[in-house]
């Protein structure tokens, strides 16, 4: 279809990043110290880039391009949403300097990881090291994210296998042994 979108000079570009931010659709990336246009069908032609940009190059054209997808552009808006939301949940460094606070209270951070996504929904494998009260719970309000389920398949170096939620069992010899050998188990 023949329609309005934007053009880049890039003999004019700067690499500033002022358009690419200003581009609440992110129809716009820095690649290589310029900005390009990577994703033409989340161009939605009206020019929210073309004010930021200092030395002119960002001008309309009319030229064959994909359609504006606005499904695609709020499914993107969603999945870097959620991308900046999960950055609060985990952080690197050594035990000492990883120490935060979740409401008033000291904790380790927990280790974060996004096994799927469908839409607004995630799979999160989360590893903490303290099991404070409802933690993981009060971790991802903190962060904006609500829980809608929470399954635990590991306690200390326990596997819980396929055992039925709100059930119990007997520890093996070896189990035991491990726990043994491990800090804070006598």
């Amino acid at each position: 279809m023949i329609r309005k979108i934007i053009h880049i000079d890039e003999e004019k570009c700067n690499g500033c990043g002022l358009c690419a931010t200003a581009c609440h659709e992110g129809a716009i990336d820095i690649i290589n110290g310029k900005a390009k246009l990577v994703r033409e069908n989340f161009c939605d032609g009206f020019g929210d880039c073309l004010p930021g940009c200092p030395t002119g190059a960002i001008t309309f054209e009319e030229r064959e391009a994909p359609a504006y997808d606005e499904a695609a552009v709020q499914e993107n808006k969603k999945k870097k949403e959620l991308q900046e939301k999960m950055k609060h949940l985990h952080e690197g460094g050594c035990p000492g300097s990883r120490m935060r606070m979740l409401e008033g209270e000291p904790i380790q951070p927990a280790q974060v990881r996004r096994l799927s996504q469908k839409g607004e929904t995630a799979v999160l494998e989360v590893i903490i090291h303290q099991g404070k009260n409802r933690q993981i719970r009060r971790m991802c309000r903190q962060a904006g994210l609500s829980v809608l389920r929470l399954r635990r398949v590991q306690e200390h170096t326990l596997h819980l296998g396929n055992l039925p939620s709100g059930k119990w069992r007997y520890l093996t010899d070896k189990e035991l042994q491990d726990l043994k050998g491990s800090d804070g188990v006598e």
